[in-house]
């Protein structure tokens, strides 16, 4: 028994029973604090994609099996199972780990302070730069560009697929593809970098809509503006 991967309540049914979960690791998290005051605390930060959860313990490995294998047997009371193949133990000091598509690190003290502040204490979560600009490549959005002998941008590349659709379905589409990533990397350390994702998008949007109008870049801009917007007419009733 379960709910069907991909269907449009899966989220909220998994979320419903996961609560219990919730408030289980809620429980320990408060009984690790009682008893080890003199050390730093258990930390959970639940984050759901399906029934996937992310739980952060200061702690040694044996205490973080421990918790583990106790998790393991709490979610057998809710006629769950918990996948060995998918669940990792790992030390955020070695290296970074990647979770549900962000690049998870733990920040090392530089002369006694962090190098850089993060919203989750001393973790840092960025979004994988490198991986999303790949996949726009790979989707034709930009290719390489050389920019000097040791180094290479991205330059923007139209769309000839989505040239015979109206111009507001082509820049909806694009808005939608932006609005996406941005969501979704909302709480992320590195979000400001994001904005090369953006020189991308708006970019090959131009491209696109130039290429379909066959007009030059100052008339697309005159046009249509730095921000790219366009009036949407309404129909008057009467």
């Amino acid at each position: 028994m379960g709910v069907p991967q991909g269907g449009i309540l899966s989220p909220l049914l998994s979320n419903v029973i996961l609560h219990e979960l919730d408030l289980y690791i809620e429980k320990r998290r408060k009984d690790y604090i009682k008893s080890n005051e003199t050390r730093k605390p258990f930390v959970a930060n639940p984050k759901y994609a399906a029934q996937t959860q992310l739980a952060r313990l200061w702690g040694t490995k044996r205490e973080a099996e421990s918790l583990k294998t106790d998790i393991s047997c709490f979610l057998k009371t809710l006629s769950l199972s918990l996948s060995e193949e998918k669940t990792l133990i790992t030390n955020t000091r070695r290296g970074q780990i990647k979770f549900l598509g962000t690049h998870i690190r733990r920040l090392t003290p530089t002369h006694g302070r962090l190098s850089k502040p993060s919203s989750a204490g001393n973790i840092r979560m960025t979004a994988p730069m490198k991986i999303l600009t790949k996949r726009l490549r790979e989707k034709n959005f930009c290719k390489f560009a050389p920019v000097g002998k040791k180094s290479s941008g991205m330059k923007p590349l139209g769309i000839p697929s989505f040239s015979p659709w109206p111009i507001k379905d082509i820049i909806l589409r694009y808005r939608a593809i932006l609005n996406g990533i941005l969501n979704y990397y909302s709480f992320a350390d590195n979000r400001g970098s994001l904005s090369y994702i953006y020189f991308i998008l708006h970019g090959s949007l131009r491209n696109t809509i130039c290429r379909k109008l066959d007009i030059g870049i100052r008339e697309f801009y005159r046009i249509y503006g730095p921000d790219i917007t366009i009036r949407l007419q309404t129909k008057q009733k009467g």
